[in-house]
Formats: structure tokens, sequence, C-alpha cells
């Protein structure tokens, strides 16, 4: 009998066993990846996240034409878009400019 031959009888033999090893290998590389694809997920949930946070900048200077004038500049210097920014007076620190954090 040639080596193909007996190749063949021993997978004949021994298919039950080839299956289950077969389907136990497979079901087993399914979870790994069911879990690195969760993984990456959340990973590049929190990049997104990290990356498009706006940060507000207040701070107040004197006017350049009108002495007793204070202006008032608020400035994005976050990567995120800004909107709906609303604060409070007692909210500004007026001795050093100061940023805070806007959450959407």
């Amino acid at each position: 009998m040639s080596v193909f031959g007996s190749l063949i009888k021993f997978l004949n033999d021994n298919n039950g066993t080839i299956t289950l090893l077969a389907t136990v290998i497979v079901a087993s590389t399914t979870i790994v990846l069911a879990i690195i694809t969760w993984w990456y997920a959340k990973t590049t949930d929190r990049m997104l996240k990290a990356g498009n946070t706006p940060e507000i900048l207040l701070y107040l200077f004197p006017s350049e034409t009108y002495s007793r004038r204070i202006n008032l500049c608020i400035q994005n210097i976050g990567t995120g878009f800004a909107s709906d920014i609303n604060f409070r007076g007692e909210d500004l620190h007026l001795n050093r400019p100061f940023l805070f954090k806007v959450f959407h």
C-alpha cells in the first residue's frame, strides 16, 4: 500500500476525531477573534472621543484702542467642534487665563 493510501485509510478510520478537533479549533479561533474585535472597537471609540474633544480657553486682555475697556477672548483650542457654550460670571477667574472642558 502506498503512502497516499495509508493516509486515506487513517483519515477514514479517524474522521470523527478529526472533525471534532477541527470544530474545536475553529470555535476557539472565532472566540479569540471576537474578543480582539471588541477590544479594537473600544480602543477606536476611546481614540475618537479623545481626538474630538473641544477645549475652550477664555482670557481677558486690555483693549488697544480704549484704555478703559477689557476684551474677553473665547477660543477653542481643542480638536473638536464646540457648540452651545455657556458660562457664568463667577466661572471667570480674572487674575489669570484658565481652561475648562466643554462636555456635550
